[in-house]
């Protein structure tokens, strides 16, 4: 499952528009606040070149944000599984490198992270 997570990210952010984004507030004609997203050439949204103006989120931004929150909290425990398996990798390496302080110091073990 966890390279299923990793391989769904990269599909979903493969064709976003560009980042980083940011959140825009804007006070609407009718008093409403009204709420968008920005990226550095006003990608987000078809035709926005101004916080006021009409527009439409791209459908390939708005999957994106949808499917973060689910990818999101699956990324962190994946990375969190790795850490985890790395500190074991790293306390076996250490265990059986004390277990044999004589050992010929030609070819010490090793761990490459």
């Amino acid at each position: 499952m966890q390279q299923n997570v990793v391989t769904a990210a990269r599909i979903v952010t493969a064709n976003v528009s560009s980042g980083p984004w940011q959140v825009v507030f804007a006070d609407g004609p009718d008093g409403r606040r009204t709420v968008g997203l920005a990226g550095p050439e006003n990608d987000v949204f078809d035709g926005v070149n101004r916080v006021d103006d009409l527009c439409e989120m791209k459908e390939r931004d708005a999957k994106f944000i949808a499917d973060a929150r689910t990818l999101l909290p699956l990324l962190v425990y994946e990375v969190d599984r790795r850490d985890a398996e790395i500190a074991r990798l790293r306390r076996q390496v250490e265990n059986l490198t004390a277990q044999q302080p004589s050992a010929p110091a030609e070819r010490p073990l090793r761990l490459v992270s």
